[in-house]
This record gives C-alpha cells, sequence and structure tokens, in this order.
C-alpha cells in the first residue's frame, strides 16, 4: 500500500500542542486527543482505523502519552506490525526525549525496516515554531 499524497494523522495528549499542528497546516491534520485515564490499546486502535481511512502521508506521534509513558511507541510498534508504516512520513515529538535518548536508534532503525520514507524526532520544546 502506498499512502496518500497528502494530510497528517496526529496523536498527542496535549490539546495545545496539536493546536498549533492544525493552525499550521489547516485542514490537512487529522488529531486523536488522549484524554485522562483513556485506554491506550483503544487508541491504538483508532489511530490504526485513522490510518487506512484517511492513508496520510505523515504520522506524527508523541512518545509519552498521558496514560502510557511508552504509548506512542507502542502504538508505533503496532502500526509497523501492520504494515502501515511503509512509504510514509513519521514525525516523534516528545518534551521528555532525553528519557528515550538511549532508544532512539532502536526506534529509528524499526522504522526504517517498517518502510518509513523519513524519520524526524525533535522535542517539542526546542522547535519554538512550526
Amino acid at each position: 500500500m502506498e499512502p496518500g499524497a497528502r494530510g497528517i494523522l496526529a496523536i498527542d495528549n496535549d490539546p495545545d500542542d496539536l493546536g498549533r499542528l492544525v493552525s499550521q497546516f489547516g485542514e490537512e491534520v487529522f488529531c486523536i486527543a488522549t484524554a485522562p485515564g483513556c485506554d491506550c490499546t483503544e487508541l491504538a486502535q483508532s489511530f490504526l482505523e485513522r490510518i487506512r481511512e484517511r492513508d496520510p502521508a505523515t504520522l506524527v506521534v508523541d512518545l509519552i502519552l498521558e496514560t502510557d509513558i511508552w504509548g506512542g511507541l507502542r502504538i508505533l510498534r503496532l502500526a509497523t506490525k501492520n504494515d502501515l508504516i511503509r512509504g510514509r512520513k513519521v514525525v516523534i515529538w516528545s518534551r521528555y526525549l532525553l528519557a528515550f535518548e538511549a532508544y532512539r536508534q532502536t526506534i529509528e532503525d524499526e522504522l526504517r525496516e517498517a518502510g518509513a520514507e523519513s524519520i524526524i524526532i525533535f522535542d517539542k520544546d526546542e522547535v519554538p515554531h512550526w
């Protein structure tokens, strides 16, 4: 499956960060906002369904979701197992990337192996403007 030419699918627990994406990219962004206490398994299934429905060119994933410190990574791994990464751009952002630094290369390797077109990883606080 080749991804669509347009659109961004984002998952994050910070509505302000999602708002910045929408402000910058407008209608091209479809957001899944996490809520306190929500089930990461349900979130992951919702994210996978939206990938299949919307066929976005770019996936934006916050590594640390409020409900699960590894939630974003779990979701990306599930997308990889379902062959939904191939040909897409993957943007990983978080305010706590130092906590993941030891795993950064492993994460990038997994996404490359899954066929990601490109991978961008950055700390939200280091990028003042989109």
